[in-house]
């Protein structure tokens, strides 16, 4: 009994490592970082929630007033999300202390996580708020232009799947 223990023990060892070694690869060579997910990470956070930056909407060819308001619109939000990314930091962090602890209390892990995913509910609807905001004070043609770039304003192509401008979209 005591010999399959500490093999279970090894096994578990073995597996984190495996799964340490091609997380190490996934990232490519990239420096070392806090651990964060992709929707705690501020400039890939910046860039999809608000990053829209002036260059993004040039094509909408907006009034001065409208970049005025965009520009307040922006502020007041990533204020609100640096909030919601903190916590998530936070809670991530807390989740790993309790995931690691030598006895784990899954009470308190499972209360975590829905913490986690009640933030994540926040900052989707943080989001799209922002978004139906900007699609507000928009004209038509311009909420047309906007409603057509999906989820990549100002690009004229999807990267993953190389469609050009005109062509139909498909996530």
């Amino acid at each position: 009994m005591k010999q399959s223990g500490i093999l279970s023990v090894a096994m578990v060892a073995i597996a984190l490592s495996i799964s340490t070694s091609v997380m190490a690869q996934q990232q490519g060579g990239r420096p070392e970082r806090p651990s964060m997910g992709k929707e705690e990470h501020p400039r890939t956070d910046c860039k999809r929630e608000c990053g829209r930056n002036e260059m993004e909407f040039e094509h909408l060819k907006l009034t001065d007033e409208q970049k005025t308001k965009l520009k307040d619109l922006k502020i007041a939000h990533q204020k609100e999300t640096l909030k919601l990314r903190n916590k998530m930091g936070e809670l991530h962090a807390h989740l790993r202390t309790l995931s690691t602890a030598e006895v784990a209390d899954m009470k308190a892990i499972n209360a975590t996580i829905d913490e986690i995913t009640q933030t994540q509910n926040q900052m989707m609807k943080s989001r799209e708020g922002f978004k139906q905001q900007i699609r507000g004070m928009l004209t038509d043609e311009q909420r047309l232009q906007f409603d057509m770039q999906k989820h990549h304003p100002g690009r004229m192509h999807s990267g993953r799947m190389g469609i050009t401008e005109g062509a139909e979209m498909h996530e």
